[in-house]
């Protein structure tokens, strides 16, 4: 199975390089002009993605994860959410690698099968990095006018985390 996983690319490569042949596309000026349109949508993206990594350092360098956590604490004592459980929650829609290093700051801490990991695996997966993505794609297709689609990929986020702990505590007895 391992040979597999480590021959998946190279076979795909040399597949899709004889397609080419095949059909007589000319495969090098093919690859440098998609590799030249990629090059131009990341200078198009790039002040996109350096503003939202920028606010989301400020975020949480000045401790506005802990005061919003704090803030949240009465509410996820009413759902029966653990607490530590409370900044991945919060980080997801920002920072998918802020997201990721709690994550597995909470894995070495409690363990993957305890409550609090398995709670933290099943909400690393439901959902998405929100102002990272919109930022990508409205960028990639310059669009600026972008009224609803934050509000709706944050109440999905919302769903997700409702689904993970409804799942999670009464399906898996946690």
């Amino acid at each position: 199975m391992e040979w597999i996983g480590d021959m998946a690319i190279p076979l795909l490569s040399g597949f899709l390089f004889f397609a080419a042949i095949r059909k007589r596309v000319n495969t090098f000026e093919s690859f440098t002009l998609g590799a030249k349109e990629g090059l131009q949508s990341a200078v198009e993206i790039l002040p996109s993605v350096l503003c939202l990594m920028t606010a989301v350092g400020v975020f949480r360098a000045t401790g506005g994860v802990t005061l919003l956590c704090r803030l949240l604490t009465p509410l996820i004592d009413g759902l029966h959410i653990p607490e530590e459980i409370l900044p991945l929650i919060l980080l997801r829609p920002f920072s998918g690698s802020g997201s990721l290093s709690y994550f597995q700051n909470i894995l070495v801490q409690y363990g993957p099968d305890s409550p609090e990991g398995f709670l933290a695996s099943v909400l690393q997966s439901s959902g998405e990095t929100v102002f990272y993505v919109t930022a990508i794609y409205s960028g990639a297709v310059s669009q600026k006018k972008i009224p609803f689609v934050i509000p709706c990929a944050l109440f999905g986020n919302l769903v997700g985390v409702i689904a993970a702990v409804y799942i999670t505590k009464n399906f898996f007895d946690f």
